[in-house]
Order: C-alpha cells, then structure tokens, then sequence
C-alpha cells in the first residue's frame, strides 16, 4: 500500500490540508497515520471513502411541554380567567 502526505491528498481531493489534518485526528480517514509531525493517508483514497462529518447544527430534541399548573382551589388558569 503507497501512502502520499496529507497536503497531497487534500490537494488530489480539492479540500484544505488542514481539513485533511482534522479527519485524520478525528480518526475519519481510514488507514491514515501520523509519522514524526506529518500525516500519511492512503494514495488511492477518495472523499466517498471518509467518514465526513454532517454539516450544518445539529438538530434540536423535541421537547415535551406540561400542562398548565392548577391553582390552590384546583381550577386551571383559564377557568379562574387568567
């Protein structure tokens, strides 16, 4: 297996070397590992091959509402006319 530096991939790929840099510490980048201060990546990987983050926030959870709170004589707000 051929390996190429993480700036020769990114270029191959048309994506930053430091986005590369992020996969490959993020464990994305399947078969890439860090050699002195450089990161080697396979020379036959594509963009289909790593685990690329989602992009955009993440979605919020739904989130369950209560009902209204009872007064002290056991009638909602709206039947005390609140």
């Amino acid at each position: 297996m051929s390996f190429v530096s993480a700036s020769e991939a990114a270029r191959k790929m048309g994506i930053p070397q430091t986005t590369i840099s992020k996969w490959c510490l993020a464990g994305r980048v399947p078969g890439a590992m860090k050699v002195s201060n450089m990161w080697l990546v396979p020379a036959d990987i594509t963009l289909a091959d790593i685990d690329r983050p989602r992009m955009g926030r993440p979605r919020k959870a739904a989130v369950e509402t209560l009902p209204p709170p009872e007064s002290k004589n056991g009638r909602s707000q709206e039947e005390n006319g609140r």
